[in-house]
């Protein structure tokens, strides 16, 4: 099948299609044309945000793509990350599954990318596109074993943000936790920076700022 089969790299033409398969393999995280284009194609100040090593697997239409990247301008803390690569999604339609077609994706990708490093997503939210991070256990358990065959490791477990706050709170300390929605302004960049360097901390700060999100804060003693 793989021989039969063009590999060829993401242009803005397949993300109509692209979105399509999207949501019929990543169900659990929907998609649309104009978040994909904000996410993947936006420019930063007349510069790509990414530089792409992404690719899609078609014969008359699209059945499988793979996102990977690394960054083309410096964030905050991080700077350019050159050894870093980043891989936020893989799928293949169910139909064409089990026939290598997400093998030789993967593998084109990481050709591409030729870093020290790829993270699936990111380790602190610093990817500079992330959907998700990393494996999602909860709707995608079966792309775990995907990945470890392939050669990844398994760096740390990334809970569901979609989990009740106490679920996730450590019965010992949940005396001393408070949930504050009279927020210090100083104190909350200072705990966004240190906590999530990057792109993840720009975002919340900006929207802080402009009062265009609701906020609330865990603190534990007092401390973000």
């Amino acid at each position: 099948m793989t021989d039969q089969v063009e590999i060829s790299q993401l242009s803005s033409t397949d993300v109509s299609e692209l979105v399509t398969l999207w949501n019929e393999c990543l169900t659990a995280h929907p998609m649309t044309i104009e978040r994909f284009n904000s996410l993947f194609f936006s420019d930063v100040n007349g510069v790509a945000k990414l530089n792409h090593a992404s690719f899609v697997a078609k014969t008359d239409r699209i059945f499988g793509f793979v996102i990977a990247y690394q960054r083309n301008t410096p964030a905050p803390g991080l700077g350019l990350e050159p050894d870093l690569g980043y891989l936020t999604e893989i799928a293949v339609k169910p139909d064409f599954q089990q026939q290598g077609i997400g093998n030789v994706l993967l593998s084109r990708a990481i050709s591409a990318l030729d870093t020290s490093e790829i993270l699936l997503s990111g380790r602190t939210g610093s990817a500079p596109a992330a959907t998700f991070p990393g494996v999602d256990l909860d709707n995608y358990q079966e792309s775990l074993n995907f990945f470890l065959t392939n050669g990844f490791e398994p760096l740390a477990i990334a809970n569901s943000m979609s989990r009740e706050i106490t679920a996730a709170i450590a019965v010992e300390l949940a005396s001393d936790v408070a949930i504050e929605t009279e927020i210090d302004s100083a104190r909350l960049e200072e705990f966004v920076s240190k906590a999530f360097p990057g792109d993840w901390a720009d975002v919340a700060v900006a929207k802080w700022r402009s009062n265009s999100a609701e906020f609330a804060v865990i603190s534990v003693n007092g401390d973000y």
